[in-house]
């Protein structure tokens, strides 16, 4: 175990992964943080602070200056950044004056943190310098890798806290990153275990959600170096969902546990998105413009494997885009133009990744709505582009009418796998009734198409279900009262189902209709991560469980009559 944690803190880089780890674990080893990392503010050569008593009972401040790898020449004293300016800029600027009141008094201890080691031709240089400048007050320690590969196990992942059961499901997650539907299974077994500990009290809650967020790293880096993230992609949509049920117990609170949480929070959104990203831009947007080029790239034959794989890209393109907008118009001390141009990026990946596979032109099953949605959504953050949609949502509906017709690869209500390897296995009435008994993906389909005031489009679909769907029941998934203490941790079925609609009044008065259903149910604005603004959790959510996103999260898009306007916070100005 502790050679394992070795190998993933050398690998850690300095700026977002050393420095989002650290402050986890000086909290759980008893240390009270006082300065976090920051960007864009000069640090005067502190990355972390920190205060706590010694074994002696001797209160001291820790100040640490974090330095990725092993310690060479050129970090040591080789560019402004180098360790030896950050420990003079420490020394003459930060305990002179950076230091909080309270603690001015107080022994200072300097610790140099490396994720590796120190290499022998510094090792002189680093000697003489701290023995020069150590004084009765101000000294010197060394942690290196290895100590700190030690202080995890001794910290957050101590026998006590993650067992030598837990502790061999996590080292086989980590050896199978390389086959991450096995990798995925023994993570999911560890998350659940972490998270079912942490219903005790408070306490235990903060100190499993970093257990979680550390387990994350560990699976992410080891993946990283193995170039292959898919299941450190699977495990962060886990622990994202894990850590937020256990966030959302503590929402409203205003003390240290709601403080700590809601911090965690932060760190294991922002490695989500970094994973995501990192997926997305090295597997797939490299290739979104070769005609059929990823349809191509899966590893199959069979048509189904093809249009269940390129629609989960397109999800997961959706999703970066969704993020990275969510940033922007949350986060004041970031780049927001950036920002806005990579999910413009995202979304313009998606449209060349339609455009260049025709199998993205039609699901094979209702569950597939969810990813349709999602890149709905995304579009819908560029105000200027939504208009382009339409076209996509139109050849849905060929695609479907043609199908329904000649009885061929029609979009059915099953999500088992020999279900769908195998249809139509008839192309009868009664077969065609039974695989279309319900569906979200025509009601999702219809409402756009509405809000985009194509009539056209509309009137071509309600035909379609008039000439064969009439059997079919047409609806749209709704959270309730019990949705929140669910959705993000199944334990129970939740939520309901909006029935009844028809396509046969006219797009207007669909519209209409769903707009009143959405506007009567109160089960929406009681989810947790509506009411604190963390919306995309949902996204994450229903994308991971395969559930349809509500109607509420899009319909606000439309105004009254079905016209479209930009969602709120985009740049519609900005050209694309």
């Amino acid at each position: 175990m502790k050679l394992l944690l070795r190998e993933y803190v050398a690998a850690l880089k300095e700026r977002g992964e050393l420095d989002a780890i650290l402050p986890d674990l000086l909290s759980e080893l008893g240390y009270n943080v006082f300065s976090f990392p920051k960007r864009g503010t000069a640090q005067r050569g502190v990355d972390i602070g920190a205060e706590r008593a010694d074994e002696d009972g001797i209160r001291k401040v820790y100040l640490f200056t974090l330095k990725q790898g092993d310690l060479t020449r050129q970090d040591w004293d080789g560019s402004p950044q180098a360790v030896r300016p950050s420990l003079n800029e420490i020394l003459d600027t930060y305990i002179p004056n950076r230091l909080p009141p309270h603690l001015r008094g107080l022994p200072i201890m300097i610790c140099l943190v490396f994720g590796g080691n120190v290499r022998e031709q510094v090792r002189e240089q680093l000697t003489s310098f701290t023995t020069k400048h150590s004084t009765d007050r101000i000294s010197f320690v060394e942690w290196n890798g290895d100590y700190l590969s030690g202080l995890l196990l001794t910290g957050l992942l101590r026998e006590e806290l993650l067992p030598a059961s837990m502790r061999s499901v996590f080292q086989k997650a980590v050896a199978l990153v390389d086959e991450p539907h096995a990798s995925i299974v023994h993570f999911r077994q560890l998350a659940t275990a972490l998270h079912e500990a942490a219903n005790a009290d408070a306490k235990v809650r903060v100190r499993s959600a970093r257990q979680l967020n550390i387990c994350l790293w560990v699976l992410y880096v080891w993946a990283r170096e193995a170039g292959n993230l898919e299941a450190a992609f699977l495990g962060s949509e886990i622990v994202v969902l894990a850590i937020w049920d256990l966030m959302r117990l503590h929402i409203g609170a205003q003390d240290k546990t709601a403080e700590d949480m809601s911090r965690v929070v932060s760190e294991v959104i922002s490695l989500h998105i970094t994973i995501l990203g990192s997926l997305v831009d090295e597997k797939i947007m490299p290739h979104v413009a070769i005609r059929h080029g990823l349809t191509s790239a899966v590893p199959s034959h069979r048509a189904i494997d093809k249009n269940l794989a390129l629609f989960d890209m397109l999800g997961r393109i959706a999703l970066a885009g969704i993020w990275l907008d969510w940033l922007r118009q949350r986060d004041i001390d970031i780049d927001k133009d950036a920002l806005y141009q990579a999910s413009r990026a995202y979304l313009r990946g998606g449209v060349a990744l339609i455009e260049n596979n025709p199998v993205l032109l039609l699901p094979a099953t209702d569950h597939q709505a969810t990813d349709i949605a999602l890149f709905l959504m995304l579009w819908l953050t560029s105000a200027t582009a939504i208009a382009g949609s339409q076209a996509w949502l139109v050849m849905i509906v060929e695609r479907l009418e043609y199908t329904l017709h000649t009885h061929g690869q029609y979009p059915c209500t099953t999500s088992d796998y020999r279900d769908l390897a195998e249809h139509p296995r008839h192309r009868s009435d009664a077969y065609l009734e039974e695989m279309t008994s319900a569906s979200t993906l025509v009601p999702l389909v219809a409402a756009w198409l509405a809000g985009l005031k194509d009539q056209q489009g509309f009137d071509q679909l309600a035909k379609v279900v008039r000439e064969k769907l009439q059997h079919c029941t047409l609806q749209f998934w709704l959270p309730d009262s019990d949705t929140d203490a669910n959705l993000f941790h199944p334990r129970k079925q939740h939520g309901r189902a909006l029935c009844g609609l028809s396509l046969d009044e006219g797009a207007n008065a669909f519209l209409d209709m769903v707009k009143a259903a959405c506007h009567e149910d109160h089960g929406f604005n009681g989810l947790s991560a509506m009411q604190t603004g963390y919306w995309p959790i949902l996204l994450l959510a229903c994308r991971h469980h395969r559930l349809p996103l509500p109607p509420h999260l899009w319909l606000p898009a439309f105004r009254e009559r079905g016209e479209p306007g930009p969602s709120e916070g985009s740049p519609s100005e900005q050209p694309e």
